[in-house]
């Protein structure tokens, strides 16, 4: 799905950080920024560089949501000095209690911090409020990470 905030291989470094600016403004505890849709996108070497430049200027992580052809930008952000992750399970459930289990599940391998990379919604959110005790005392925390489009 594409709007205003997508970033396309055309765009310019500065349109890049503009646009990325731009969701900072308006979603300011924004952390990281994970991609979707963008295999075309992050398989241009100049496109990627330009992108990981646009995150390293705004402090902010990135989330690769790609399954494969990962090393290169990986390799791309670690030059930059951007904190590159891979998206390695998506959250899956429906109801509070299922999003409750799978929390917990995740958590007892986690070693600190979470971050998670799904839609906000009321049930997991409810999961993650109910649940705020047994994660405090287990020492992880969660953290949620936007979806910016990239084409």
């Amino acid at each position: 799905m594409s709007n205003e905030y997508t970033l396309r291989i055309d765009d310019s470094r500065e349109s890049m950080e503009a646009k990325i600016s731009e969701v900072m403004r308006r979603v300011p505890h924004v952390s990281g920024i994970s991609n979707e849709g963008g295999d075309r996108f992050l398989e241009t070497r100049g496109t990627t560089n330009d992108f990981l430049h646009s995150l390293k200027e705004h402090t902010l992580l990135f989330v690769d949501y790609r399954s494969t052809n990962t090393d290169r930008v990986q390799q791309q952000a670690k030059q930059n000095k951007v904190s590159y992750y891979r998206n390695i399970k998506e959250l899956l459930g429906e109801t509070t209690a299922e999003y409750t289990q799978e929390l917990r599940r995740i958590s007892l391998s986690a070693r600190k911090e979470v971050i998670l990379h799904a839609e906000a919604t009321p049930q997991l959110i409810q999961a993650l409020e109910k649940n705020s005790q047994y994660f405090e005392n287990t020492g992880v925390s969660f953290k949620g990470i936007p979806v910016l489009s990239t084409k």
